[in-house]
């Protein structure tokens, strides 16, 4: 992130950010996977190595995500403050994000009662009228698809983004340890269903507005993959003491090694994409960030159904060929994410915009508009 922030988003920065969002999204789904640790039993069968490796792909990996995307948010929403009407940021952020999140978490409810019609199990659906309606809209709680939520918070922090950059711009000391507090001590709220997303989209903000330079990430290479690799390791650690039932933090203490994880995961993850850009499959990340916001929208409702004949067919979390299905799932997540980018660009190309999250690229090679990066 070199550009000042009176400069728009363009050249290196901009690949970066699309090449981030895609990797990030990649790895997001590996916490996703179903069936996941929740079935993992591990008082009965042990630690084995692959219970650890699937904890870091899906606690450590996975989660990290979210940290970067919002910071990468934050920081693109700064600019767009400085140059668009209020109202207008608004409804664009309606469009872009609460759009997709409502017609996707439709799509799941609907295979959802589907499934229950032909099988008789309605475990699933709703039992009462405020789960449909957060289901579908995601008023108070997580919705169908549950990681839809993210975009949810991020319309919240953008409708009150003038609010956290003017208390950022006088006291962002004071601002970003509240911000801190509430996602250590408060695990959900009517207004944020994750409190860390606000605190990460808030340093994103202040960052560009603020003006701070990042090439020291570019230099620091070795530094952050140790700190991610370490980090990463102490968390897992304790999350194998508390899933054993072993023993377990005070959960003050666990979400502030959490969240320093996080921290962690997002620097690394903005290096990585730096240095993936310098590697030959460079041409296909860029590539996959056309189609990636469809990916994300659809791969918990690909994860569900395939989950279903995964347990029915080879056993679930202990089957013999678990490995190998959990590794391969995020693949068919793209794999199913580019078929119906490309399906609806040559059947429905009407349906594009809502797709994608309304906004196109302006070109369609590595050059990005930079309103294209929402989440």
């Amino acid at each position: 992130m070199h550009a000042s922030a009176n400069q728009g988003v363009q050249g290196d920065v901009s690949r970066q950010i699309h090449a981030a969002r895609t990797i990030s999204i990649f790895f997001m789904a590996y916490a996703h996977v179903s069936p996941g640790l929740t079935s993992a039993d591990f008082a009965a069968y042990g630690v084995r190595e692959l219970d650890v490796f699937f904890l870091f792909a899906s606690s450590i990996f996975a989660k990290s995500a979210v940290p970067l995307l919002s910071i990468l948010s934050g920081w693109l929403l700064c600019d767009t403050l400085k140059t668009r009407p209020f109202l207008t940021v608004v409804q664009g952020k309606a469009w872009t994000l609460l759009v997709p999140m409502v017609l996707w978490n439709a799509v799941l409810i609907a295979l959802i009662g589907i499934y229950a019609v032909l099988s008789g199990d309605r475990s699933e659906l709703p039992r009462e009228p405020l789960g449909w309606i957060n289901s579908l809209f995601s008023l108070t709680a997580t919705p169908a698809n549950i990681q839809l939520a993210f975009l949810r918070d991020l319309f919240v922090c953008a409708v009150i983004a003038p609010g956290l950059l003017w208390a950022g711009q006088r006291f962002p000391s004071i601002l970003l340890a509240a911000l801190a507090a509430g996602a250590v001590f408060v695990e959900t709220t009517w207004l944020i269903l994750r409190p860390e997303i606000m605190l990460f989209f808030t340093i994103g903000l202040l960052l560009r507005a603020h003006a701070v330079r990042f090439d020291w990430i570019e230099r620091s290479g070795a530094s952050l993959v140790l700190a991610f690799a370490l980090s990463g390791t102490v968390l897992i650690y304790f999350q194998i003491q508390e899933l054993s039932g072993l023993w377990q933090l005070p959960p003050w203490v666990y979400n502030t090694v959490v969240l320093a994880v996080r921290l962690t995961a997002a620097l690394f993850f903005w290096w990585l994409a730096g240095a993936i850009l310098r590697t030959a499959v460079s041409p296909i990340v860029m590539k996959a960030g056309r189609f990636v916001f469809i990916v994300f929208c659809t791969h918990m409702i690909l994860f569900k159904a395939s989950g279903l004949v995964w347990r029915g067919e080879f056993g679930g979390y202990y089957g013999e060929w678990y490995r190998l299905y959990f590794i391969v799932q995020p693949l068919l997540a793209f794999a199913a994410g580019w078929a119906i980018y490309r399906t609806c660009e040559a059947v429905a190309p009407a349906l594009m915009p809502v797709l994608l999250g309304k906004r196109l690229s302006r070109h369609r090679g590595a050059t990005m508009d930079r309103s294209a990066v929402k989440i």
